[in-house]
């Protein structure tokens, strides 16, 4: 980030719950019946039972938010995620996008050089904080 943006306001956002992303997760789940159910019916039995245990596994775990309770804070020009009571310093990428009900954050962990990213629904997030972030990302590209 450029020094002439480190002393603007600080950002602290704690990712919480999104009734989008579970809505999302729930028409998936619709989705994937559906074509199990068109499997099934097309004669394809023997592919139903793999089929489901792979489509619940994957659910199931797309289910999980990793970041829920995570907070992502910039601060005198510099990025980090606190997650599971560690903080480290990130490097945002300029990969991040931006659509109104959705921000992917693509990161790399400074100490680990490792990648991760963050899926954030505009529900999960106070607004005017969202409105920062949203300022944040817009500088860095």
């Amino acid at each position: 980030m450029l020094a002439k943006y480190a002393t603007s306001p600080a950002l602290h956002l704690k990712i919480g719950e999104s009734g989008l992303r579970g809505s999302l997760h729930g028409f998936l789940c619709l989705a994937v019946l559906y074509v199990l159910c068109s499997v099934s019916v097309q004669g394809d039995e023997s592919l139903v039972m793999p089929l489901s245990i792979i489509a619940f596994l994957l659910l199931w775990l797309l289910r999980r938010n990793p970041m829920h309770g995570a907070e992502l804070c910039w601060r005198y020009g510099r990025w980090t995620l606190k997650r599971d009571g560690v903080t480290r310093g990130i490097s945002l990428s300029a990969t991040s996008t931006m659509l109104p009900w959705l921000i992917y954050i693509a990161f790399t962990d400074v100490a680990e050089n490792s990648e991760g990213y963050i899926w954030l629904y505009a529900d999960s997030v106070p607004e005017d904080q969202l409105r920062r972030l949203r300022v944040r990302l817009t500088l860095l590209h």
